[in-house]
């Protein structure tokens, strides 16, 4: 496994966070991967996301959150996003179980249109509002739920073997073709996010949810 900070595109000192953009799982979500944070906890070469700071990325934002002009217009935002996604019919996002991929265990959904087309106008909203420069950061083309990064440059082999023994225990009590979770497209939650390289960890404060 590779050290997820060591490659991560920039890193950030600025103590008010930066500013993005969140799908948030609800509570159920923590508790059904309890089982997976606990081997990433026991791991010496990944760090557990603390329960209360899993997410799914919509659009990194290239803001801190000391900026008063940016801050000022989060109600705009606010109502642009209500305007754009006017008989929105959120959708179900699917996500399959935890694997281990170079640099984190995680939780990939499936990829769709409606993940897209959500992405999409959420960005082109923020660009409205906020300016060109919201657009700065790419979009992301496939949600998925971290639940641990890396933090060493060693093999991963014993991580592997224990998420898939977990993942077998998992597929008892479940259909072969079931999502391990599934989480509404409702709602974009406006972050302020704190790194942690040295925990190995993102935390993050709301600052605003707006619900679609």
């Amino acid at each position: 496994m590779d050290n997820f900070f060591s490659k991560a595109q920039e890193n950030w000192t600025n103590p008010s966070g930066q500013l993005h953009l969140y799908l948030l799982p609800d509570d159920g979500f923590s508790v059904l991967s309890e089982p997976y944070l606990q081997i990433a906890r026991e791991s010496e070469i990944c760090a557990q996301q603390p329960k209360n700071s899993l997410h799914a990325t919509v659009q990194r934002l290239p803001f801190f959150a000391d900026d008063e002009q940016i801050r000022s217009k989060i109600p705009l935002f606010g109502q642009e996003l209500r305007r754009y996604f006017t008989g929105w019919q959120a959708p179900d996002l699917l996500f399959g179980l935890p694997e281990v991929t170079d640099d984190s265990l995680l939780c990939y959904s499936e990829p769709t249109d409606k993940w897209r087309e959500y992405t999409r106008g959420v960005r082109s909203c923020a660009v409205s509002v906020f300016g060109g420069h919201a657009g700065h950061f790419p979009p992301v083309p496939r949600a998925h739920l971290t639940l641990a990064y890396g933090v060493a440059q060693a093999p991963s082999d014993a991580l592997k073997e224990r998420v898939a023994a977990q993942n077998k225990e998992e597929r008892k009590h479940r259909g072969s073709f079931a999502p391990f979770y599934a989480m509404k497209i409702d709602h974009v939650a406006l972050v302020t996010v704190y790194q942690r390289p040295e925990e190995g960890i993102y935390l993050f404060d709301t600052i605003a949810e707006f619900y679609l």
